[in-house]
């Protein structure tokens, strides 16, 4: 493939603020950008995707109460990002 590569998605989004191309990034990395016209989605459609991402972390540690609330914000945040997508 010709072109330029980036090794992180932070870069690729300021080459696509820079005009220097196209950016195939999750949304949620953009937001900011999307809102403010800084960048601007071509068509409607997203790539289906099964990536994820998983919370991982030792057994003696799943009661912990740092790791709950910390597991909370996470859905909490995970959340607002799907409902302004709809």
């Amino acid at each position: 493939m010709k072109g330029q590569r980036y090794e992180l998605f932070s870069m690729l989004v300021e080459a696509a603020k820079a005009g220097l191309g196209i950016a195939l990034v999750p949304r949620f990395l953009v937001a900011h950008e999307l809102r403010s016209r800084e960048l601007m989605r071509p068509f409607e459609l997203s790539p289906p995707s099964d990536k994820g991402y998983y919370v991982v972390y030792p057994e003696r540690k799943q009661n912990s109460p740092l790791l709950r609330t910390f597991e909370h914000w996470l859905l909490n945040t995970a959340q607002s990002y799907i409902e302004n997508e709809e």
